[in-house]
């Protein structure tokens, strides 16, 4: 059973002083003593998390995503890192859904940045951790901030979430993958899924403003290849256009290879995976094909 946050001794928990998005946070989390129990993984700030916080936050992502774009050079080289830039596009999006977001380190940033978040994991110990977290770096949280616990696989959770407190301009998350145990991937693909489809039956119903369901995901090549496991699964499913971000669109320290049992070698160690949604085909055309 995993353990509750408020049973932990203080011991059990340490504060790190963590900088992204040129913000300093203080991120309460499982002390660093070994690798932590498998039921208590939500509450380790792992390092995807500090990742997809500094890709999000910069906007290395704007670019490249777009088929369109013709330039070469990614956002933050043209726009030197300033919190402040990435704040305004941030503010004029929809709301965006964090998916195990463990100690809660990836909505804070993007809180900070004037994102309105849906943090949800399936741990509930993590929850409360993340809620503790939060409270003690913003006294408005709860305005600007949602929590929920939804565990993957749970497709019904998934779609009550989204009708809830969706539509999501994003969804977002970290470290979500984990050795080459098929059952997890499939677990987080069918919630992606639930998700994409539920927010595209809002839109089809004229309840909703249609727009991308966009997802993006940073992953360590632990054990084996994760990342190209998910990719090749995602891709079976035929309802996703995917792409990997280039290593060189990475913060400079997550641009390496995989070394040692972790990954394959000459793999990249990090990776950010960009999946969109093929909107879904009315009644009527597939009849027509």
């Amino acid at each position: 059973m995993a353990h509750d946050v408020q049973e932990l001794a203080e011991e059990d928990l340490e504060l790190e002083s963590v900088t992204v998005c040129g913000r300093r946070f203080g991120i309460h989390r499982r002390r660093s003593n070994g690798i932590p129990a498998a039921d208590a993984t939500g509450l380790v700030l792992w390092e995807c998390a500090l990742l997809l916080a500094e890709y999000l936050g910069y906007g290395l992502w704007r670019d490249t995503s777009d088929a369109r774009s013709t330039t070469s050079l990614t956002w933050w080289q043209l726009h030197p890192p300033a919190p402040v830039v990435p704040a305004r596009f941030w503010r004029s999006q929809p709301a965006v859904l964090e998916l195990g977001g463990g100690c809660g380190l990836v909505t804070l940033a993007l809180k900070s940045l004037g994102a309105r978040v849906v943090y949800t994991d399936g741990d509930a110990a993590a929850l409360r951790l993340a809620q503790r977290n939060l409270r003690a770096e913003t006294s408005e949280t709860q305005h600007r901030c949602h929590f929920r616990r939804l565990r993957f696989g749970d497709q019904a959770a998934a779609k009550t979430l989204l009708t809830e407190l969706g539509p999501f301009g994003h969804v977002v998350g970290s470290d979500l993958v984990y050795g080459a145990e098929k059952s997890r991937r499939c677990a987080l693909l069918d919630t992606l899924q639930a998700l994409a489809e539920a927010q595209e039956m809002l839109e089809v119903k004229g309840s909703r403003t249609a727009a991308p369901f966009l997802v993006t995901l940073a992953i360590k090549n632990r054990c084996c290849n994760e990342v190209e496991l998910l990719v090749k699964e995602a891709l079976e499913r035929e309802i996703w256009t995917l792409r990997c971000a280039e290593s060189r669109s990475l913060p400079e320290s997550f641009q390496q290879e995989a070394e040692a049992f972790y990954g394959p070698p000459g793999r990249p160690s990090y990776c950010v995976v960009h999946l969109r949604f093929q909107r879904l085909e009315p009644p009527s055309k597939k009849r027509r094909t």
